[in-house]
């Protein structure tokens, strides 16, 4: 039986590593553009699906050559790195112009945006150390459930919550998980 934690540890992480990311941003800003937006919806998660199912496949490959050990020790020094990244709010969200086909134009901003990302690093690095398709569906639930949020509460979220004072709880959050992953 695969334990409960290879999902939700996955799940959790990106799910507050992608708060308030230029790609929730973008996916906010391509609804706002658009009265098609489930083609946004679509395209977002079929980039996320790709993107970060790449980074799950590499990840899951790095650790049959890589001893855990030192994968676990990279793991936490690159969640510690990111989660610093979050709390100094170095990333600002990119403005996305208005586009014919909704559904092309998110699939590459979204693609695009995820390469080297910061979630798709914890995919990838999620992958070598828990079970490869629990960490593949928590990753893409989070980014799915954000993708939603994003798309769906458009200019009503932007007005409430200010994504900058959730950036460093989700730098703090990574932090704390590159601790755990250190001691576990």
């Amino acid at each position: 039986m695969i334990p409960l934690t290879d999902f939700l540890m996955p799940f959790i992480i990106v799910c507050l590593a992608e708060l308030g990311d230029k790609t929730q941003l973008a996916i906010f800003c391509l609804s706002l553009k658009t009265s098609k937006r489930f083609q946004v919806l679509v395209g977002s998660i079929a980039a996320f699906i790709v993107s970060d199912g790449i980074a799950v496949v590499l990840g899951d490959l790095v650790s049959s050559v890589i001893p855990i050990y030192y994968i676990k020790l990279l793991s936490a020094a690159l969640f510690i790195i990111l989660g610093a990244t979050l709390i100094r709010g170095c990333e600002e969200g990119d403005i996305i112009t208005e586009s014919k086909n909704p559904l092309l134009t998110s699939f590459t901003v979204v693609f695009l945006s995820e390469l080297g990302d910061k979630t798709q690093l914890a995919s990838g690095l999620l992958a070598s150390m828990y079970n490869t398709y629990c960490v593949f569906i928590g990753v893409i639930l989070a980014l799915s459930l954000l993708a939603c949020l994003s798309v769906f509460l458009g200019k009503v979220l932007a007005n409430k919550v200010a994504m900058r004072k959730l950036m460093p709880i989700a730098g703090i959050t990574l932090i704390l998980a590159g601790i755990y992953i250190v001691f576990t």
